[in-house]
């Protein structure tokens, strides 16, 4: 009985020991497992939100990449009888307005104003540089003017050399390189008009596009803007006339 004493005695001397013993440790082991749960879960909320907020992409970017054509270079030529123009850029392969940009190809664009009868489908011999384009020209049937795409981009240069049919060379100044205000600059300008219009167009990020074109008076070369519109899906249209030396809004 007294040996059976002594084993209970000393069982819960141990017993109690051990747990004094332990307990900090213990303890420590619970606090730092409520820790580090508590720290994956915080972790992980601000994850999610600053991926979401990474993720979402400014009106800037969006529009950026849903450009559906832009121009870039401009030369002119001006005679008694003749105006011809060349520009080129990028635009769309499928030239629709319908709101969603698709991949977008290199044009050069050739224009000739004349009341000098050409002919149907006069020739043409378009000189840059060290490279020679040659093709035929067909008549616009909106406007009655002579035009031709020689499909792709030229290099920068002060003047270009058209020859159409029999007819003398005509030599186009590029006019552009003057201007305070390039494409890039002009579109910054259009989103900042139009940046609440174009947040509720752009709410997803295909569900519009923009296209800059250049108008230009082909009575004064002086008179040049940029015509930049943005058309949605859903068939909304907003649209600003930037002048290209002044970067003033003239009409939206």
């Amino acid at each position: 009985m007294v040996k059976k004493l002594e084993k209970q005695v000393f069982f819960n001397f141990f017993y109690i020991f051990f747990i004094c013993y332990n307990s900090p440790i213990h303890f420590i082991y619970l606090y730092m497992k409520s820790f580090l749960k508590y720290f994956c879960i915080v972790f992980f909320i601000f994850f999610v939100a600053v991926s979401s907020i990474s993720c979402k992409k400014s009106i800037e970017e969006i529009i950026s990449n849903n450009i559906s054509e832009t121009r870039e270079h401009l030369y002119v030529a001006r005679q008694e009888n003749i105006y011809a123009s060349f520009t080129d850029g990028v635009r769309e392969e499928t030239y629709i307005m319908d709101g969603i940009s698709s991949p977008l190809v290199e044009y050069g664009v050739l224009v000739v104003k004349t009341n000098l009868d050409l002919g149907k489908n006069p020739t043409y011999s378009l000189k840059v540089m060290d490279k020679t384009y040659n093709g035929n020209m067909e008549i616009n049937p909106f406007d009655s003017t002579y035009v031709a795409d020689i499909g792709e981009k030229i290099v920068e240069c002060n003047q270009i050399f058209l020859t159409i049919s029999n007819f003398d060379e005509i030599t186009l100044d590029l006019i552009s390189s003057s201007w305070a205000i390039t494409s890039s600059k002009a579109l910054n300008i259009f989103i900042m008009t139009h940046k609440a219009d174009l947040e509720k167009m752009f709410s997803s990020q295909s569900c519009g596009e923009v296209y800059i074109k250049l108008v230009a008076d082909s009575r004064d070369e002086k008179n040049v803007y940029f015509y930049i519109l943005a058309v949605s899906n859903g068939g909304e249209v907003v649209g600003c006339l930037i002048d290209v030396n002044s970067g003033e809004v003239v009409q939206k």
